[in-house]
């Protein structure tokens, strides 16, 4: 999903009340979203952000930021949450402008961020030893899926289940169209990636 599990974001807490009771061990996620990730419900999880993405985009296409730590993804767990929870705090103090534009950008719904934001993640950057290790090591019997009005997440869910040779339950939490017959070519081309 784009949220981690949370006692107080919207999506958060919709998941964690589906799998609250369940064995935690039994439970793991992928998310995409710069959070924190509450423990109540899980204690497994990996996530990638659009700013990973986009960093280790422009590092790999040699733009700017050469010699700039572009990792992509992390592992977070009962073991390290403390120190996640401190390098995040530090890492957003810092950054707090590039976490605005992210913000502003991307979640604002703007076809042309839209189109943006899946090319980046459509070149498949998330495909990486470390994420294919934690889901080899976890080894899902079903995904469940919190569907999104992007079309990279399903790509990857995609590969996942066949990855696995696992079934997908999805939840679908809005209405992700954009106006179909929007005169915004990005709009258009966007619809068709979702229909």
């Amino acid at each position: 999903s784009h949220n981690s599990f949370s006692d107080t974001k919207n999506n958060g807490k919709t998941m964690a009340s589906f799998f609250s009771g369940w064995p935690k061990e039994r439970i793991a996620q992928f998310y995409i979203y710069e959070e924190i990730p509450d423990m109540a419900v899980c204690e497994n999880f990996f996530r990638i952000t659009d700013r990973d993405v986009f960093m280790y985009f422009l590092k790999k296409t040699g733009t700017i930021l050469r010699n700039v730590d572009a990792s992509l993804g992390v592992k977070i767990n009962q073991s390290n949450i403390k120190e996640f929870k401190s390098k995040e705090g530090n890492s957003l103090k810092k950054s707090s402008c590039l976490k605005s534009f992210f913000e502003i950008f991307f979640k604002k719904r703007f076809p042309v961020a839209i189109f943006i934001r899946d090319y980046l993640w459509n070149r498949e950057y998330w495909k990486n030893d470390a994420f294919e290790l934690w889901i080899d090591e976890f080894n899902p019997d079903v995904i469940f899926f919190q569907t999104s009005n992007y079309s990279f997440p399903y790509k990857i869910v995609s590969w996942i289940c066949r990855r696995q040779s696992a079934p997908v339950v999805m939840q679908i939490t809005d209405d992700y169209l954009t106006p179909l017959f929007s005169i915004n070519p990005f709009a258009r081309y966007h619809n068709t990636l979702l229909l």
